[in-house]
């Protein structure tokens, strides 16, 4: 009797070929499957005025900056330069002078520094700042 030889090998590997696109389906799977926990963040609660108090007119000195950088101190037009000299002499006459500086939301910031450096130099520590929502232009 004639004995035949094998001549087929068969091989004992595990095919990998689909192996990454199971991985990426389970892996969107899980993307969309999780919900993630909005992160709540820290309380924060802000202090609130419980009443104004109305200063009368000599407590106060108010500055005006418009978009066209124009400054005003108490509706006197004035140069950026003569803000410092102005408040000194407030600030002689009344040391409690509260100096309210106003102005627009599209006021360039460069007017704004320049106008609090020239406060700075001045001492006029006691401010108070308000931004209006487009007071000038348009």
């Amino acid at each position: 009797m004639a004995r035949f030889a094998r001549t087929a090998n068969v091989d004992n590997a595990i095919p990998t070929g689909s192996m990454a696109d199971i991985a990426f389906l389970l892996l969107i799977f899980f993307i969309v499957t999780t919900i993630f926990r909005i992160e709540q963040g820290l309380a924060v609660t802000l202090p609130r005025a419980e009443a104004g108090q109305k200063l009368p007119r000599q407590h106060l000195a108010n500055i005006y900056i418009d978009t066209a950088g124009d400054v005003s101190i108490d509706d006197v037009i004035v140069r950026m330069s003569d803000v410092e000299p102005l408040l000194l002499v407030k600030l002689q006459e009344n040391s409690q002078t509260v100096v309210g500086l106003k102005f627009d939301q599209a006021v360039p910031y460069r007017l704004v520094h320049e106008c609090l450096e020239q406060m700075k130099r001045a001492n006029a520590l006691n401010t108070a700042f308000t931004v209006e929502p487009k007071l000038s232009g348009s």
